[in-house]
């Protein structure tokens, strides 16, 4: 079973919504996605302007990218 809960985080004085999709009954995919939350956790702090970041987008493509 999944659900789809958030965090909210603050880097500085920006406060950032990180959303997570849990598996409840699977203790390996918990650990990944815990893992997965650490490195995107970083990527937050890495970037001048912090969005909303969704954990079931790549990150990776634009991460300093204008709207």
């Amino acid at each position: 079973m999944e659900e789809l809960i958030f965090t909210k985080i603050y880097h500085g004085r920006i406060l950032s919504e990180i959303y997570v999709p849990t598996c409840v009954e699977n203790c390996v995919c918990t650990q990944v996605l815990t893992l997965t939350l650490v490195k995107r956790v970083r990527l937050l702090t890495e970037v001048e302007k912090i969005h909303p970041l969704h954990l079931g987008e790549d990150p990776h493509p634009h991460p300093l990218h204008q709207c």
